[in-house]
């Protein structure tokens, strides 16, 4: 495959961005080719440059947020570039590399969604990490996963599922559109070869949240009903959700969103899942343009509260969001933090240290993860006064990352299967029980003592 790499970031050679992608350039140099265009100051490209755009397989934006989304320079030659596309190559696929702080990124994520769609390119979910993920095993492992998903993405050809995959097709409402469309999704799947199981949420009892917030210091609801086990059916043992409902005045169904308000006690503790997750609705009597997009973000913060991996809000059957959702579960795909992600556990972080004695057990995970520690100021710091120095200042931030890539060695790290520890469990019931609740109990137990055969101890 031939990918075409456009650094949008103004600092050219001392862009973070620029060189976590040259990374991936030395891991898959061997299978890929790969070009890269650096955005010229004025942001013009000249003919030869867009010309690039039309020979790749796949096009990668690698930007960072700047100001309140990308460089006025990169908007500009966007523009260009996208009329050039949609002219010499329409239906390109497209994708982004970002590196930021999750500061506004959701605004870089959904201006290139938007400006894909708008020129008729295939946009393909990219991913965003932190400036220093890509040195970090872990955090690695999901790059290279997310860049095989995408070229898996890219080829047209069938995407079937490589292992044994569940899927959970969830009807809010008992309209003849939403299971006409729950059909749809449901044959497709099957189709790709996943086991499908269809959930009717009208059939269980779940009242209305009385917003006691009960929940927020003990994870659980005091109304009895059908509440629990409902959550259990939906997401136990569920590789893919999908719901499907009817959208009105912004949201899907009453009977949905009784069931997502009962799902605050969720929030209340952090929760690692890996639950891909489509949204699908059809047009309901009081739907308006701005539906989709004020669900979208809802869907967002929702998906944030237990790490999920969001695929889409879609209107209609979308057979790309099935191969997107398939793709994913095969490459491993990991929960994608965001801006939603940073600022909700940011809050409930917040949260548990001002109820820190009613409730120590939040707070003593979130200050083992570094949430209440203030970094020490430091004596030798000076502020930038002079283009010199503001060179240095950038210069320093991608230094970690090009003394890195020259190390060698074996750099590819083998992206393990990804699988929930409690796969039997809904994330209410993780909510009540985490599973970091019993590691102070596991790490006092004392070491078994060890003896030979034939008596002496070992």
């Amino acid at each position: 495959m031939k990918t075409l790499i456009y650094s949008m970031s103004l600092n050219g050679e001392m862009s973070v961005t620029l060189h976590s992608t040259r990374y991936l350039q030395d891991v898959y140099s061997k299978s890929d080719t790969f070009e890269e265009i650096k955005i010229p100051m004025n942001g013009v490209l000249i003919e030869d440059s867009l010309a690039k755009f039309k020979e790749a397989d796949l096009v990668i934006f690698a930007t960072s947020m700047y100001h309140f989304l990308i460089a006025s320079q990169a908007m500009e030659s966007m523009a260009a570039i996208g009329e050039y596309m949609k002219a010499n190559c329409p239906g390109k696929p497209v994708t982004y590399f970002m590196t930021s702080n999750f500061l506004q990124d959701v605004l870089v994520h959904d201006y290139i969604r938007i400006w894909a769609r708008n020129y008729g390119m295939k946009y393909i979910k990219g991913i965003s990490i932190f400036s220093d993920d890509i040195v970090e095993k872990r955090y690695r492992a999901d790059i290279f996963a997310w860049f095989n998903n995408v070229k898996a993405l890219a080829q047209e050809e069938k995407i079937t599922v490589k292992r044994d995959m569940a899927v959970k097709v969830v009807l809010s409402d008992e309209s003849e559109e939403t299971k006409a469309l729950a059909k749809q999704y449901g044959d497709a799947l099957k189709e790709a070869g996943a086991a499908v199981t269809e959930i009717d949420m009208c059939k269980y009892e779940v009242r209305h949240c009385h917003g006691c917030q009960y929940c927020y210091t003990t994870r659980k609801c005091f109304i009895e009903d059908q509440f629990n086990q409902l959550a259990k059916d939906i997401e136990a043992n569920a590789d893919l959700v999908i719901y499907v409902s009817v959208m009105e005045n912004g949201f899907f169904s009453t009977t949905f969103k009784r069931f997502m308000d009962r799902h605050v006690c969720m929030g209340r503790c952090p929760i690692d899942d890996e639950t891909i997750t489509i949204f699908a609705y059809h047009e309901g009597k009081s739907y308006v343009a701005g539906d989709e997009a004020l669900f979208t973000a809802w869907a967002k913060s929702y998906t944030s509260f237990g790490g999920e991996v969001l695929v889409d809000v879609c209107k209609g059957f979308d057979p790309e969001a099935v191969r997107c959702a398939v793709a994913a579960f095969n490459e491993n795909i990991a929960p994608y933090r965001d801006f939603y992600w940073a600022a909700l556990r940011t809050r409930f972080a917040e949260l548990a240290r001002v109820i820190k004695n009613i409730e120590p057990l939040d707070y003593v995970y979130f200050e083992k993860e570094g949430m209440y520690n203030v970094p020490p100021v430091n004596p030798n710091c000076r502020a930038i006064t002079n283009m010199e120095g503001a060179k240095k200042s950038v210069e320093m931030k991608s230094m970690a990352v090009r003394i890195y890539r020259t190390q060698g060695g074996d750099m590819n790290v083998p992206v393990p299967e990804r699988r929930n520890v409690n796969r039997d469990k809904s994330l209410v019931e993780r909510a009540i029980d985490p599973v970091y609740a019993h590691k102070e109990t596991e790490e006092a137990k004392p070491e078994k003592k060890k003896f030979k055969l034939f008596g002496g101890k070992n």
